[in-house]
């Protein structure tokens, strides 16, 4: 099990013992990040978009620095992860 990392995401393989959801890709966003609970859920709304064509489980943890992208700059290195992925 290994992780990859960009600027602002990391990504952490997991397996179906480590990862209990139905869901593919779990995103975790700290109050260090986001201070605010709205401002959290946008952005696992946004991660869990990019990562949904993902075949990996995984989770993906947030970066500081990741709160002043749009979504653009944050779907480019959402993709540049994704590459390292596959």
């Amino acid at each position: 099990m290994g992780s990859v990392q960009s600027k602002y995401l990391t990504f952490k393989e997991g397996n179906k013992s480590t990862i209990r959801t139905p869901f593919k890709v779990v995103v975790v966003v700290s109050k260090k990040i986001a201070k605010l609970a709205t401002d959290r859920n946008k952005l696992k709304r946004q991660v869990r978009e990019l990562f949904k064509n993902v075949s990996k489980k995984g989770i993906v943890y947030t970066k500081k620095g990741i709160t002043n992208l749009s979504f653009k700059e944050l779907s480019a290195d959402a993709d540049e992860l994704i590459n390292k992925i596959d």
